[in-house]
């Protein structure tokens, strides 16, 4: 009897073995020696074959910025003639977000009741006058490029940029004119006299910006330039 049913299982394991054998060979998807499955290529839908296309083209026609070398700034004004107030950049009391797009745009340097005069302005680094804006009763915005680290591409350019203003009308430069870092820029703009309680008397006030400036073209066959977007930056890290 013992032998019978021993005899039973041999024969079972033996169909089971031949019928497996048959079965795993006639998958489509079986994979070869290497491992490797082949379904796991042509099974794939159209629609994610198309949408991984889609990102990787996407992704390779995307303009991609260089990265600019790190540039050196100074503080806007002489350090003997120190500020005696600061308005910090981003979202402050005075310059709350849903008035200003991420808050205050740049820091704002004061002097209260300079009895020297207007405080001077001189330059955070070397650069080339770009834009000379007048402001309210004939001050002015004035920026300056830093061209020393500027990146063209065929895609468009990218340096840095330093805003000064209001700067007073007494300015003497121009558009394209060259200056060094450290070099006199101008005088800071003597504001009048107002009633606003939250300001003393005499307040001299210049609004300074850091950051990157950048033209892209999308088609490098366009030349047109249209209005480079402004990319602030914190200067801490940047300052001498």
């Amino acid at each position: 009897m013992k032998t019978i049913v021993i005899a039973a299982l041999s024969i079972v394991l033996t169909i089971g073995a031949v019928l497996g054998f048959f079965i795993l060979n006639s998958r489509e998807d079986i994979s070869d020696v290497n491992g490797t499955n082949t379904s796991t290529i042509t099974s794939q839908s159209p629609t994610t074959t198309t949408s991984a296309k889609n990102v990787l083209q996407s992704s390779v026609e995307q303009p991609k910025s260089e990265k600019l070398e790190k540039i050196t700034i100074t503080i806007p004004f002489d350090p003997e003639d120190p500020v005696e107030g600061i308005m910090p950049m981003g979202e402050t009391i005075e310059h709350p977000e849903h008035e200003i797009v991420g808050g205050h745009p740049g820091i704002d340097f004061q002097w209260y009741n300079h009895t020297d005069g207007r405080p001077k302005i001189f330059v955070s680094a070397a650069g080339v006058i770009s834009v000379v804006a007048p402001e309210e009763d004939g001050a002015l915005a004035v920026t300056i490029l830093h061209d020393d680290f500027k990146v063209v591409t065929d895609i468009g350019e990218k340096t840095y940029y330093t805003l000064y203003g209001p700067v007073d009308s007494d300015f003497e430069f121009k558009v394209g004119d060259r200056i060094e870092s450290g070099g006199f820029l101008g005088y800071v703009y003597d504001y009048p006299d107002t009633d606003n309680p939250k300001l003393p008397p005499n307040v001299y006030m210049i609004h300074w910006e850091f950051g990157t400036w950048e033209t892209v073209r999308w088609d490098p066959a366009d030349t047109s330039e249209g209005s480079p977007p402004e990319f602030r930056l914190c200067p801490m890290t940047y300052l001498d």
